[in-house]
């Protein structure tokens, strides 16, 4: 062969392989263009169970030097596409075996992407020390603890990237492991009960002091603002006390005649104990007819809660960017006592980008530099607090609140414990179901009747997906209307009994005990009480000058609460491993009579609530928001709470 030949066979092969790489660059845009980010997978979303990353021999035209390889089960993904969001810019994972993909449809979805190596290793590095020197590997599976041996991580050798072969990131680097805070740390800028906070006299109002100063009557954070918020249609028409009144009688009302919710019958209770006292010192005759002042409510504010952990995955929407919440107790006629009973208000989180979500849970977090209930503290959170309960922050929801929903939980009204749930609407506060708690026909323990076998046959039916806390109690099943208009918790709520309300003998026909535990514990009467050995509240009544206690499922310390059974002694909520100071709530699996387990490991479930929390917001803050391999193998990585409480 002459020498032009030559020349023309190699400039001939350039030429078809630079338009076979520009075609696969072609139609990795086209295919960006034309695959939709699925917006279901917000809440429910494939999650990756490897994430490889091999760095290439040379950088493409666009400078993609690394393939990100995620693996997730075989038929997970119903497509051969997997589109994400990463701060507005789009990006598609492919298993169609063309561009970066090897081979189509074996579950591996491929991208190529642009990374600085030697900060990403570093970043690799740095995380690996962290978990050594920590010399403990803490994950969570929902909301249980999970202990890791750290050999897992140290085997993992990140100084050495060897081009064009695969490496490995453990999924247990993905979290970000700083070391823990302590408990009073994590009261801070997580779950807020400090009185110097909730009793500060700026932002909050005390309508039982009879000396000094009793505050703010129109203070951002008393029960009547809040209300006020809730009242009015927009910003430019704030609802006035009238109409403010007039909205929260209309919801107390619900309490006053039987309600039927999705089929359940919500019998009345006695609220008249709540208003009298309120009428009074509002002036009001004895018919108690009139406008109420909010500065006399019953209500005191005992707790300011972060819940940006119950958000969903990012990368496939921002519906769902967390929680706010409130918590107020309410009085008992002003003898510096909290009645049984709470309310909550739980305010979604309305930011709708990465860059804004990652700049909200960095206020909470700059809450650590400031100290608690100072003035410079209390304005940085009412700052944050005024983001989701003002009026005109969601336009697109009633009344143009962020309020997700009301939730209350007594049994100053009558016995027993009940909680119920209310929504917002253009018309009030109405009264809803309340989620993943069957009616309570379904929970009985004796008779084993048909609705107890409907119940059980559910719970068999989808045990695969309540393992995996994918499940939602359908408002009818079967033909029947099963979701809960209430929920019902009864005593004793805790300790160690052969069984509690909520469970059955050995004659229940459920067939896994991980699927039932699973289920109870994503039930409001269950997670209040003997799942999670809560004592009903997980942020106890607190009156004046007192700290609400919480949850040993939140701070991994049992809690105190103890009641009365037959007019003599108490159950108190019991750590299984009997160890008050290693910050791990140990519950022992309330359904241990009834199954059979291959170890006791099995038959306990491990919490810390608050840690999970902090770890949370340590992975949210962790998110640069761009398109690199830490990021990226986060979202493929991140499963949503999804559960209510």
């Amino acid at each position: 062969m002459n020498t032009n030949k030559i020349w023309f066979v190699l400039i001939a092969t350039i030429f078809l392989i630079s338009c076979d790489l520009s075609k696969e660059k072609n139609d990795y845009k086209s295919i960006v263009e034309k695959t939709k980010i699925n917006s279901a997978f917000e809440m429910q979303p494939p999650i990756a169970k490897e994430i490889k990353i091999e760095i290439l021999e040379s950088p493409t035209s666009e400078n993609e030097n690394i393939r990100l390889v995620a693996t997730f089960e075989k038929n997970e993904i119903q497509s051969s596409y997997l589109a994400l969001l990463i701060d507005n810019q789009k990006v598609v994972l492919r298993d169609d075996g063309k561009g970066a993909d090897n081979n189509a449809h074996d579950g591996n979805f491929s991208i190529l992407i642009k990374e600085n190596i030697k900060k990403l290793q570093s970043e690799l590095l740095n995380r690996q020390k962290q978990i050594i020197k920590n010399d403990s590997l803490v994950t969570f599976d929902r909301r249980r603890m999970k202990f890791h041996p750290i050999e897992d991580i140290k085997k993992f050798q990140f100084g050495i990237f060897t081009k064009n072969e695969e490496i490995s990131i453990p999924i247990g680097l993905l979290p970000l492991n700083r070391p823990p805070r302590t408990l009073s740390q994590r009261k801070q800028y997580l779950l807020i009960v400090d009185t110097k906070v909730v009793e500060d006299p700026t932002r909050t109002f005390n309508p039982c002091a009879t000396s000094g100063n009793q505050g703010n009557p129109n203070g951002v954070w008393t029960f009547g603002e809040l209300m006020r918020q809730l009242a009015s249609p927009s910003p430019n028409l704030i609802a006035n006390d009238a109409q403010v009144s007039a909205f929260v009688r209309d919801w107390l009302s619900t309490w006053t005649s039987q309600q039927t919710i999705n089929g359940e019958t919500v019998a009345a209770r006695n609220i008249s104990n709540v208003l009298s006292e309120w009428e009074d010192r509002s002036g009001l005759p004895p018919s108690g007819v009139g406008v109420l002042d909010m500065k006399f409510a019953p209500m005191k504010l005992t707790a300011i809660v972060n819940r940006l952990d119950l958000r969903g995955n990012s990368g496939y929407g921002f519906s769902n960017a967390g929680e706010g919440r409130f918590v107020f107790t309410v009085l008992d006629n002003c003898h510096f006592l909290g009645k049984e009973f709470n309310i909550i208000l739980e305010y979604g989180i309305n930011k709708t980008n990465c860059t804004d979500l990652v700049a909200y849970a960095q206020e909470w977090e700059n809450l650590n530099n400031l100290t608690i209930g100072t003035p410079a503290y209390n304005a940085a959170l009412e700052n944050i607090t005024n983001q989701f309960t003002q009026c005109g922050t969601n336009t697109s929801k009633p009344n143009e609140s962020s309020l997700n929903q009301l939730r209350t939980n007594e049994i100053a009204l009558n016995s027993p414990w009940e909680l119920r749930e209310f929504v917002l609407t253009n018309t009030g506060l109405s009264p809803t179901t309340v989620k993943q708690e069957p009616a309570v026909k379904y929970n009985n323990k004796f008779p084993i009747n048909a609705d107890v076998q409907r119940l059980e046959r559910y719970i068999n039916s989808f045990a695969f997906l309540i393992k995996r806390n994918k499940h939602t109690v359908p408002e009818k099943f079967e033909g029947e209307d099963f979701l809960g208009g209430k929920a019902h918790t009864e005593f004793p709520p805790v300790g160690n009994h052969p069984s509690y309300y909520g469970t059955r003998d050995s004659r229940t026909q459920i067939n896994d005990h991980e699927a039932l535990r699973s289920f109870s514990e994503n039930t409001c009467s269950g997670c209040h009480a003997g799942s999670t050995q809560t004592a009903f509240t997980h942020v106890d009544p607190a009156g004046y000058g007192q700290e609400a206690a919480l949850s040993g499922f939140l701070t991994g310390i049992a809690g105190s609460r103890g009641f009365p059974i037959g007019g003599i002694g108490g159950d108190f909520p019991t750590d299984d491993d009997g160890n008050i100071s290693n910050n791990i709530m140990t519950v022992l699996d309330p359904f241990h009579n009834i199954f059979t387990y291959t170890s006791h490991a099995d038959m306990v479930t491990e919490y810390n609530d608050l840690l999970r929390r902090e770890m949370d917001l340590n992975n949210l803050l962790n998110n640069n928001c761009t398109i690199g391999v830490i990021e990226l193998a986060a979202k493929l990585t991140f499963d949503p709470l999804r559960m209510t409480h």
